[in-house]
């Protein structure tokens, strides 16, 4: 369906170039991300993950999928590279933001979401606990990692793991990890000269991601 409407754009004076262009953007972008999930469904099993294991991860999923976006946007509404790539890099860096937020609600909760998400149970490798198995002392590594080995996780398994998580307070990690994303997106658009409506409205999105934890 992506590439339907995206060819349909020929019929609305869009330059044959850009429009071959914005196919080879997206079809890229759908790659990266079933890497990225393979990648996330590959982490189930392991605990010797570093941060930069999943944000590598995030980035191939959510990054991918939200930097094409805006790079195509970007793309149809200007010729200027520099801003293209602003775009791009903006974008991925919303999508590191999203998997953050996202985990922080699986794990927690909030307004609309009520935890532990099902994928916890899937024994799914999220920024807190990622930042965890890193960062915790060997007795919290070997603990979890316990849990992790069981062939099935039961409530009390994911009790232990939030216990554990608050103790070494992953959350506030993880909150502040999403704030330092929020704030690399938003850089990316400086010096561009854009339209201050339309860069508010891009803020708007970030901040509406960010809020996403309360």
């Amino acid at each position: 369906l992506g590439r339907a409407a995206l060819l349909r754009l020929q019929n609305r004076g869009v330059p044959v170039s850009k429009v071959l262009e914005a196919l080879c953007v997206l079809d890229q972008a759908c790659i990266t991300m079933c890497e990225g999930q393979y990648m996330d469904l590959a982490f189930q099993e392991r605990v010797d993950l570093s941060l930069g294991d999943y944000i590598k991860m995030v980035e191939f999923k959510s990054g991918a999928i939200m930097s094409c976006a805006m790079e195509i946007g970007a793309l149809l509404a200007v010729d200027d590279r520099r801003i293209i790539e602003a775009f791009r890099l903006c974008g991925r860096k919303l999508g590191i933001l999203s998997e953050i937020q996202e985990s922080i609600l699986g794990l927690w909760g909030g307004v609309n979401a009520q935890p532990p998400s099902p994928e916890v149970f899937n024994k799914k490798k999220s920024f807190p606990i990622v930042q965890t198995l890193e960062n915790g002392d060997l007795k919290t590594k070997r603990k979890l990692g316990a849990i992790y080995f069981k062939r099935v996780l039961e409530p009390k398994d994911v009790q232990e793991i939030l216990d554990v998580l608050d103790i070494c307070d992953a959350r506030n990690a993880a909150e502040a990890a999403a704030g330092t994303y929020f704030h690399e997106a938003m850089s990316a658009l400086d010096d561009l000269d854009l339209p201050s409506q339309g860069l508010r409205q891009i803020q708007e999105v970030g901040q509406g991601i960010l809020r996403c934890q309360m």
